[in-house]
């Protein structure tokens, strides 16, 4: 982010198209509105605004740093919750998550378990192995809907498994069609998407 100081217009320009006029450098809002923008550079935002405030000759203050602190970490909070949701979204979902608000609104522990999360036992692939066989699978013969349900349906028994004594990989059609929205086409890409794992590592 770039920033200068114009004397001749006095105000405090930011990246040659935000313009903050020298009798509004005081109030209160600055570095917490601008911490809100994604083109603002939050470890430059400072630098800038103290030139400002000496070009204007306004007295720095402690509530002035103690403003930027505030903006400053809520910003670095808001920047590492949306990278937490980014990478879960990338990595579980292949980036073809929706961004709904019941995703959004989970807190970044919760991706983090997601993204921890693996299946245990002799066949130990994650969870995002199979979406992504799913993904593969479904791709070449199955229709957007089917490969939803899949991914919903795989998803839920990860999470709350209907038999939690045996591996997804060992469910039969019975199991899959007993899952809700789970019908026979939605079951053949499941345990396809299943196969083509196994058979990739010759388990």
């Amino acid at each position: 982010m770039k920033w200068e100081i114009d004397t001749k217009a006095k105000h405090l320009s930011l990246d040659g198209h935000y313009h903050i006029s020298f009798d509004r450098l005081t109030e209160d809002d600055w570095f917490r509105h601008l911490s809100e923008k994604g083109w603002v550079d939050m470890r430059e935002i400072l630098a800038a605004f103290i030139a400002a405030y000496d070009a204007a000759g306004i007295p720095l203050s402690r509530k002035f740093f103690d403003r930027y602190k505030f903006a400053f970490f809520a910003r670095a909070e808001g920047d590492y919750e949306n990278n937490i949701h980014a990478v879960c979204n990338d990595r579980l979902y292949g980036g073809d998550h929706m961004w709904s608000l019941s995703h959004l609104s989970r807190d970044s522990d919760t991706c983090i378990e997601e993204i921890l999360e693996d299946i245990d036992g002799m066949y130990n692939f994650s969870k995002s192995d199979i979406l992504a066989a799913i993904y593969d699978v479904g791709d070449d013969s199955y229709s957007k809907s089917a490969i939803r349900r899949a991914i919903s349906a795989v998803t839920n028994e990860l999470q709350s498994p209907m038999s939690p004594e045996i591996s997804i990989f060992e469910y039969r059609m019975p199991h899959w069609l007993r899952v809700p929205n789970c019908g026979r086409k939605t079951t053949d890409l499941i345990m396809q998407a299943l196969e083509s794992l196994i058979g990739s590592r010759g388990v």
